[in-house]
């Protein structure tokens, strides 16, 4: 049966991505339709046009509608993406701006960054998702919006079937699987986490662990360069704190792990990423508009960091809409009993399988220690509290989720930080004026 699929926050230069891997990975007569949905027409009709051809060329020829705002054109879909940035990149360059005075990471998707992103996105959410129960009563909503697993657990309170999808995780096992010089299928790969916070925790295979190996020193002096981020130089004594843990840490875990290098070096960047991202969007949207087929999609890959978001998510999205291959797909998903000593609201990064249509999470009473359950455990906590403040405009909820937060050092700093946003922001978050 044909399906219909909705974009929301159309004009993102990622959509071409995700299309381009849906349409491969898809059979031909599976999409029927396509909505792409942004608030202002500037760059809608570029991507939906670029988007169109990736289609066309696959031998897929849906039904295409553009529009700017919600409403009964997501009739009937079968799935919503969530991929919108309320305030544009001026909101970003000041998520990542506004710690940095109180030495506090600022970044789109962590810590007070992540924290002021979350509360404009899922305000945006809040209004739309009656839309989305009056039209599109059984659809998927996909979250690509940072921060990924505060907007999914946000989606679930709103009475949503949602998941997440990031494209870190499926990054990390293809790092890993490098270590092995070979394609096997019958190696596994044990995820944990939140969104941005997650770790491999075991490579297997046929019930033996190769974590041992993975976790050699000369293996590890290989990998994590790759992991961490340009700034931080790998030392011995990070090798050794991986090697006790036995699980290595995603992209992310730096902000944790390397927090003050981190803050040194916000400092001296001259320029923000959204100020970067805002050049490079420019020189895409040339390129969609000028139908540069040819060389796609190589000069999305030079351009963008996300590049494996499609790649991430086209197959979770053949298994949805589609017969499922009963693999495994690492995505946010609401945990349940499958951590047995996280909260069972909490939205995990884990593996999981889909079976007619049914997320099946990998673990079940799964138990975790030291310090991935620390850092799991006070992070979740704090994106239910965010949820909560979001939703409800309760500022004490909301100063309440900020001291939670492992990046914020004190009440007072947490205190000031909140009314900032709240001061820049709140012609995006009206439920706070009340």
């Amino acid at each position: 049966m044909s399906k219909k699929i909705v974009f929301i926050g159309a004009g993102s230069p990622y959509v071409p991505a995700i299309v381009h891997e849906i349409a491969i990975a898809c059979n031909k007569d599976m999409i029927s339709e396509v909505v792409f949905i942004t608030r202002t027409e500037k760059n809608l009709s570029t991507i939906s046009d670029f988007c169109t051809g990736l289609f066309n060329q696959q031998g897929i020829y849906p039904t295409i509608t553009e529009r700017t705002s919600v409403d009964d054109s997501i009739q009937n879909a079968d799935m919503i993406f969530l991929i919108y940035r309320v305030g544009g990149m001026t909101a970003r360059m000041s998520d990542e701006t506004i710690g940095i005075n109180f030495d506090v990471i600022s970044q789109e998707s962590q810590g007070v960054g992540g924290f002021s992103s979350a509360l404009r996105h899922i305000a945006l959410l809040d209004v739309m998702a009656d839309s989305f129960k009056k039209w599109a009563p059984n659809a998927w909503i996909v979250n690509l919006t940072n921060p990924t697993g505060i907007m999914t657990y946000a989606a679930e309170k709103l009475g949503l079937k949602s998941i997440g999808i990031c494209e870190a995780p499926y990054d990390l096992v293809r790092k890993v699987a490098e270590i092995f010089s070979r394609n096997d299928d019958n190696i596994e790969y044990d995820f944990i986490g939140l969104n941005h916070l997650g770790w491999m925790i075991d490579v297997h295979k046929n019930n033996v662990s190769l974590m041992e190996e993975v976790t050699k020193t000369e293996n590890l002096s290989v990998l994590l360069p790759k992991i961490l981020p340009k700034n931080i130089i790998l030392t011995s004594d990070y090798v050794k704190f991986v090697q006790s843990i036995q699980a290595i840490p995603s992209s992310y875990l730096p902000f944790y792990y390397h927090r003050d290098e981190f803050i040194l070096h916000q400092k001296t960047l001259k320029k923000t990423r959204a100020e970067e991202v805002l050049e490079i969007n420019d020189d895409l949207y040339d390129k969609f508009a000028s139908k540069c087929y040819g060389q796609w999609p190589e000069f999305f890959k030079q351009k963008r960091s996300g590049y494996l978001l499609g790649e991430a998510l086209s197959s979770v999205v053949s298994d949805i809409l589609g017969k499922s291959s009963e693999q495994e797909h690492i995505i946010c998903f609401r945990n349940g009993n499958a951590i047995s000593n996280i909260s069972q609201d909490a939205i995990l990064e884990m593996p999981v399988k889909i079976i007619n249509g049914k997320i099946v999470p990998k673990y079940n009473e799964k138990k975790l220690s030291g310090n991935i359950y620390t850092l799991i455990a006070a992070v979740s906590e704090y994106e239910i509290l965010t949820v909560n403040a979001a939703l409800s405009g309760d500022r004490k909820i909301a100063l309440e989720a900020l001291v939670s937060h492992p990046l914020i050092p004190s009440i007072q700093i947490a205190h000031t930080l909140l009314e900032k946003i709240l001061d820049e922001h709140m012609q995006y978050l009206p439920i706070f004026a009340r």
